[in-house]
């Protein structure tokens, strides 16, 4: 069910995918922020070289590896051509080349529990499918707003292939200032956000214009914030359960409490199994990192609704990113002047959708500046830590908080030591 007659991707999206590709890459090769500026800045003629991007001949290496990965350009034996060329625009015409020949899956890739890149492979038909469906739920839109990167799945479904699909315009709003958006937002938009957006969309909007549709995903949506939104005049929001592994599995809107299953799943043989058809492709079990419970209603109902549990994999999502406090906590440990740490989620002043980590630090015996303890590990988890993965809330003590048990409290609840608070 593949219903893109011009291949898989326009160029214009192959353009929008290459550019996300290549923040995340300098990110994770140089520890440098790309803000949305800046990427827009970039053109065909921008150099990927020390001229350009800044990747010297290892780096483009590891770049080309990462596009391959992809777009699955080996499959038809395009990936060598990468390196030939010099600029953004001649690697965008390679991979939309290698495309138009063959374009059965692509791989998207998230967070182990380990923090490892964990490939996640779809077959493009299958996620064409989706969008199929996707595409019933929103008629009459005349824009798309974006407010998620295209290259993980959820903004590849909702800010790639959707718009593609219902053939509209999109507008890229990462780089929207939150004073802006009560006047760029207008009537016949549908906003793709995180709950974390959404939440910053209700504090800075007094009232939104009228058939104001909008969808959400990647984390739960706290219901005081789905009530805001409600209050403030949206007209209807898209709660959007999926994963990176599983692409969307099922939806629910303002006045629903359980999620409708998406017609191409079927229910599976536990709690955490799902059976998914695809055309041409036959039924697949998947294994959900969330345990489900079925909605035991009317017989009608049986199997088509459902509610999310608990997670299996000790993810928590901040921004709209998975993150996990022991893989930080690992990391924190490697620092030179920290003896031990503990690491756990904050919510922002009781607010669910902005919650953040916070570290207890133990420093080694001889650390004794806290200050300058905290300027060199604010350096380090910049190097080494996603944003969302960076403790916002540091507290220093000479021993982890336990209580007489040995147990772990909340520190943050008793606040027993001083406190340092870094912003990132």
């Amino acid at each position: 069910m593949q219903d893109l007659d011009q291949g898989p991707l326009e160029c214009g999206n192959i353009f929008r995918l290459f550019a996300a590709l290549l923040v995340e890459e300098l990110q994770v090769q140089t520890g440098r922020s790309v803000s949305v500026e800046e990427s827009a800045q970039w053109g065909p003629e921008t150099r990927i070289n020390e001229e350009g991007i800044g990747f010297d001949s290892l780096a483009r290496i590891d770049f080309a590896v990462k596009l391959n990965k992809y777009f699955h350009l080996h499959e038809v034996g395009a990936e060598d051509y990468l390196l030939l060329k010099p600029t953004l625009g001649e690697w965008c015409e390679i991979i939309e080349h290698s495309l138009s020949i063959k374009s059965e899956r692509i791989t998207f890739h998230t967070s182990g529990s380990t923090g490892d890149p964990k490939p996640c492979t779809h077959h493009i038909s299958a996620l064409a499918q989706e969008v199929e469906f996707l595409a019933s739920l929103f008629p009459n839109r005349k824009r798309l707003v974006a407010f998620v990167p295209a290259h993980h799945i959820f903004g590849f479904l909702f800010t790639v292939l959707l718009p593609q699909k219902l053939k509209l315009d999109v507008v890229d709003a990462r780089g929207w200032g939150p004073g802006v958006w009560p006047k760029k937002i207008v009537s016949g938009d549908l906003i793709i956000a995180t709950p974390y957006l959404w939440d910053g969309l209700a504090k800075m909007c007094d009232t939104f214009p009228g058939d104001l549709i909008g969808v959400t995903s990647t984390a739960p949506m706290p219901a005081d914030l789905k009530s805001a939104l409600q209050q403030k005049g949206l007209h209807n929001l898209f709660e959007i359960y999926g994963s990176s592994e599983t692409a969307g599995v099922g939806y629910r809107t303002f006045d629903q409490t359980f999620y409708t299953l998406f017609p191409d799943w079927d229910r599976g043989n536990n709690a955490r199994s799902l059976i998914k058809t695809i055309d041409g492709d036959g039924p697949q079990t998947m294994t959900l990192n969330d345990e489900i419970t079925w909605h035991e209603g009317h017989e009608a109902d049986k199997g088509n609704y459902f509610q999310v549990g608990k997670r299996n994999d000790n993810a928590i999502q901040i921004g709209g990113v998975n993150v996990f406090p022991d893989r930080v906590k690992v990391c924190l440990n490697e620092h030179p002047s920290i003896s031990e740490c503990v690491v756990r989620p904050m919510t922002r002043q009781g607010d669910e959708a902005r919650k953040r980590l916070a570290a207890f630090i133990v420093l080694k015996e001889g650390c004794d500046d806290q200050e300058l303890a905290r300027r060199n590990i604010t350096a380090y988890c910049q190097q080494h830590l996603s944003a969302p993965e960076r403790p916002n809330h540091l507290t220093f003590g000479t021993q982890l908080p336990k209580n007489e048990f040995g147990k772990d409290i909340d520190w943050l609840s008793v606040r027993q030591q001083s406190n340092e608070t870094l912003e990132f």
